[in-house]
């Protein structure tokens, strides 16, 4: 049968197949087909905050026609492309969609290049887990521009030259930390450099920390990059792996600078672990292979289950606990440092001899906000300690004060 299908066509197959299976995990099996998108009320406050958390309702507003003044979380490109899409269909779920096809399209450009560089098995396999990459599934959900600016990027590593310049100016006009990333191509990076630096310039910059207490907290968190079955198994693609293992880790360092780094920044880094963990399945066989992609396809059905669905009762062993935290201990947050935040960071000095902060039920979701990765990093820095809880019933929230122990 094969000798009568054109080489190319066959060739592209493996892409395309690749492409329809990761928008239906992402559009369809986390995005519930963009259900609750739909459900939308744009009158009603309540009803806008439950789908478009924190800063997508810069994304709405854009969407509607009445975007932002620009800042560092919506760029002015960000911000007239959805313009544009809310120009083209009044329909919500088509802040799903968009970003969904985003992330389907990243996964055929792992698999294009791993079949450019490994073969076609090694690309059958890093097209599955670029399919089933939990944080890749998660952040093409959001309709902030994650995956959106994640896709040039990716294509930044495809394309020649010059090609390449003009896809890293275009991921850094959507994000612009992105302009960073561009300069593991080398030369063409250099144009999303520039385009990254001067829409920081216009929009200003995010909260920042110290860069090096962060870097010194956040390196030996890699777990950021992925689950720790992919990065096992990436380590063990051999020489031909060598290069992907080396962008993921350097996209690991570049960003952990950043004192609020979460698996949004180090999706590449992840979708090049992918490359690797293929490279090492086309040599191990099917069943580990298989089992691999198992592993990667269970996490997915925990995003899920988390998905905008936050906790009713703690995850932890709360009775027994008094309902305030020690007198003298002060609370701070998991955010990086603010003006003007109500509670400071946990990364500030603070003169108190104890610290704790409040685990909620936002923190055991999944949201744009990021508050579960934040939770799972605060969980890393610290020992969490619980000191006291407030679980009212009725409808209201849960919180849980944990003390920081380092």
């Amino acid at each position: 049968m094969n000798r009568w299908v054109p080489p190319r066509a066959r060739a592209a197959a493996l892409p395309l197949a690749v492409g329809v299976l990761a928008f239906a995990v992402r559009y369809g099996w986390v995005g519930q087909a963009g259900a609750r998108h739909r459900a939308v009320d744009p009158g009603a406050l309540r009803s806008v905050r439950q789908v478009f958390d924190g800063h997508e309702r810069s994304v709405w507003m854009a969407f509607l026609g009445d975007p932002p003044d620009p800042g560092p979380t919506l760029s002015p490109a960000a911000a007239g492309l959805h313009t544009l899409l809310g120009a083209l269909t009044a329909d919500p779920a088509a802040l799903l969609a968009l970003p969904a096809a985003a992330g389907a399209l990243c996964c055929v450009a792992v698999t294009w290049f791993t079949q450019r560089h490994g073969g076609g098995a090694a690309a059958a396999w890093a097209g599955i887990y670029a399919i089933l990459l939990p944080s890749h599934v998660a952040w093409s959900t959001s309709a902030l521009p994650v995956s959106l600016a994640l896709l040039p990027l990716c294509l930044g590593f495809l394309l020649p030259r010059a090609p390449a310049a003009l896809a890293f100016a275009a991921a850094a006009g959507l994000r612009p930390e992105l302009g960073l990333l561009g300069l593991l191509r080398g030369a063409p990076g250099l144009a999303g450099l520039a385009i990254g630096a001067a829409t920081l310039l216009r929009a200003g910059a995010p909260p920042l920390g110290s860069p090096v207490e962060a870097l010194v907290q956040n390196a030996p968190l890699i777990g950021t990059l992925g689950p720790p079955a992919l990065l096992a198994a990436a380590a063990t693609s051999g020489s031909r792996g060598v290069p992907l293992m080396g962008i993921a880790l350097s996209v690991h360092l570049l960003t952990a600078g950043f004192t609020d780094q979460g698996d949004r920044h180090t999706l590449l880094g992840g979708l090049a672990l992918c490359g690797a963990a293929g490279l090492a399945a086309a040599r191990w066989g099917a069943l580990p292979g298989l089992a691999l992609a198992l592993l990667l396809a269970a996490d997915v059905s925990r995003v899920a289950a988390a998905w905008h669905r936050p906790l009713a009762s703690p995850p932890i062993e709360v009775r027994g606990l008094p309902a305030a935290p020690p007198a003298g201990c002060a609370e701070v947050s998991d955010e990086p440092p603010i003006a003007g935040q109500p509670i400071p960071s946990h990364s500030l000095p603070s003169p108190a001899a104890c610290r704790v902060w409040a685990l909620a039920p936002e923190h055991t979701a999944w949201s744009s906000r990021g508050l579960q990765h934040r939770a799972w990093r605060m969980g890393r820095w610290y020992t969490l300690v619980p000191v006291a809880a407030q679980v009212p019933g009725g409808g209201r929230p849960w919180r849980v004060w944990m003390r920081l122990d380092d």
